[in-house]
């Protein structure tokens, strides 16, 4: 909890004793925007770098928080706070052992699995219905989502692709993915 107290913040009596995400939703509720009901699922990310632009996005846009599992970096690993720009301060960020524990707790309390991931067969992130609770999954930067763990999406989402690449950056996939979901972009 004290990691995710702002340093000016941490000797204060009165606030020593609120979580992390009501002070989150405190600072949110100024901008008029609040938090939504959704966060990410950040498993086996091999860039630290990465992993801490998508912490920044998560507070940019407003999600609820970070879980990460496998070999991801945690917030406290030199790049991630840079990249993180200070936001893993008071960004929630849970580390799980298994992914697979993180899948099943949220589904246990109402949240879509959305996986974000490349592929013919899956629906644009323009052409979905965004639900009001979700965790979304994001797998390696070369091998993607593990099949395994691909299986427990309830929902799976791509970005249309217009280049030669079949892909894009993971950190630059989930911003997008981000606004677009925040925006209610889709149907």
């Amino acid at each position: 909890l004290q990691r995710n107290i702002p340093a000016f913040q941490r000797n204060s009596p009165v606030l020593m004793n609120i979580s992390a995400r009501v002070l989150s939703g405190f600072s949110r509720a100024f901008t008029g925007m609040g938090t939504t009901l959704v966060a990410v699922l950040v498993h086996n990310l091999g860039s630290a770098f990465n992993v801490g632009s998508i912490i920044r996005s998560t507070d940019c846009f407003g999600l609820e928080g970070v879980h990460l599992s496998g070999y991801s970096c945690g917030p406290d690993h030199v790049t991630v706070k840079s990249a993180a720009r200070g936001c893993q301060e008071w960004i929630p960020i849970k580390r799980w052992e298994s992914p697979f524990d993180c899948v099943k707790w949220h589904k246990e309390n109402g949240y879509e699995i959305i996986a974000l991931e490349t592929g013919e067969d899956i629906p644009s992130i323009t052409d979905v219905k965004w639900p009001e609770k979700g965790l979304i999954i994001l797998g390696n930067e070369e091998l993607g989502i593990a099949p395994e763990l691909m299986a427990e999406a309830t929902m799976k989402v791509t970005i249309p692709m217009a280049g030669r690449k079949a892909s894009m950056n993971v950190a630059g996939a989930f911003a997008i993915m981000a606004f677009c979901l925040r925006s209610r972009c889709g149907r």
